[in-house]
């Protein structure tokens, strides 16, 4: 009998000794503590999680060096190495907050990215260009996104119930005044410039940053691309016109010159129309591009573009004697210059200044009419990153704005 009650004892004295017990505290960075949070030991299935106050406690019946992994959601994973030789181990870490970023959303009429600088729709020129119904027009693709209307017969972007007026046009950073080409009765033009001389149309139904202040319901952002790859030269012939260009391609510069044409009365007289067109839209265009590399961080970019269309119709309801002649003619000036490099590690400059000149002439009858609508801006703006999605923007902005009207 007391042999078996002597080994009974040296059993039990064994195996609380066979025990390691493992407490501790899990916290985040400011102190405040974390419930909720998974400790456990790598290899085994020991381990626990931490109450309201941050704490744990468990016990291991494991022998040795193992790792004390610790995770929470919404916190970066942590570990330490302990030593389990049944000795109490007290655990104290400090767990930082883990940014979260979402997955690429791919839909039909182009990308949908989320993140830092992305915050909206992202539309490519190829996007543009093959969306049905657009046309090649950056806002007729841009109208098939959720958050959009359609406005037959109106100028502009319409988001979420708001007036075409209410969304800016931005070209590398600096707004576009005369974004749009002439208003006619129930007649809506095409934006003025071309998708291919962007690498992203982005647009966003939801909040943009505070720079494009000038918007009220949205900022449709447009960012030309940097040097091309080589030199090239494009010729079109269309059923509305002709099309060229000339891409030269130099070691750290490139210079590209285009023009167009285009008259739309030979589709007109064969396709019928429901417009009393008198004469069909004609449109002259011209542009120039310089782009210069500065450094292996730093860009020169050089705009410069100049339309001029004419048009007249008759307009009106009723019987033909309640109609109107109405004759337009419409010249626009368009000028771009942005410079963008990288100070130190953390600081990046940008500088732009930009110009549109917009003179509009007509008549309604016998009674002519003239709108002038003229803009000029210059801004400078230093942006320093942080950890994480933190940055801070500073800078300053001069505009001067004219509108004129004569009847």
């Amino acid at each position: 009998m007391r042999t078996a009650l002597l080994f009974l004892m040296v059993f039990i004295t064994i195996t609380v000794r066979a025990q390691t017990v493992i407490t501790g505290t899990i916290t985040e960075i400011n102190g405040s503590p974390i419930p909720g949070a998974n400790v456990i030991l790598a290899g085994s299935y020991d381990g626990g999680s931490t109450d309201t106050s941050g704490n744990f406690r468990f016990i291991s019946t494991e022998k040795g060096k193992f790792v004390l992994q610790i995770s929470a959601m919404g916190f970066m994973k942590d570990s330490v190495e302990v030593d389990l030789n049944g000795v109490e181990i007290r655990i104290t870490r400090k767990l930082k907050q883990e940014i979260s970023e979402m997955n690429l959303v791919t839909i039909t009429a182009g990308t949908l990215e989320t993140g830092d600088s992305k915050k909206g729709a992202v539309l490519s020129s190829l996007d543009v260009a093959t969306t049905a119904g657009a046309v090649a027009d950056v806002v007729a693709a841009l109208q098939t996104l959720p958050g959009t209307a359609q406005a037959f017969g109106e100028n502009g972007l319409f988001v979420r119930g708001g007036t075409g007026a209410e969304t800016q046009t931005f070209f590398d950073g600096m707004m576009v005044k005369n974004a749009f080409g002439s208003q006619l009765p129930d007649q809506a033009s095409r934006s003025r410039f071309s998708p291919f001389l962007f690498n992203g149309t982005s647009f966003s139904t939801g909040g943009y940053s505070a720079q494009y202040g000038q918007a009220l319901s949205s900022a449709l952002l447009m960012e030309s691309k940097d040097l091309p790859e080589k030199s090239s030269s494009e010729f079109s012939i269309m059923s509305v016109g002709l099309s060229g260009a000339n891409t030269t391609k130099m070691k750290k510069s490139s210079l590209v010159i285009g023009a167009n044409y285009y008259n739309l009365k030979p589709v007109y007289s064969v396709l019928n129309q429901n417009i009393n067109w008198i004469k069909a839209p004609v449109e002259y265009q011209g542009s120039i591009q310089y782009k210069y590399k500065t450094s292996e961080t730093g860009m020169l970019k050089v705009y410069t573009q100049f339309n001029q269309t004419d048009v007249a119709l008759r307009s009106g309801f009723g019987d033909d004697q309640a109609m109107s002649n109405i004759s337009n003619s419409n010249r626009n000036y368009y000028f771009n210059s942005t410079y963008n490099e990288k100070i130190g590690k953390a600081w990046k400059l940008f500088a732009g200044v930009s110009m549109n000149v917009n003179d509009e002439r007509g008549r309604v009858e016998k009674n002519s009419y003239g709108f002038d609508n003229d803009f000029a801006q210059a801004r400078v703006t230093l942006t320093r990153r942080f950890v994480g999605r933190h940055l801070i923007r500073t800078g300053v902005e001069a505009s001067y704005s004219r509108y004129a009207e004569s009847w």
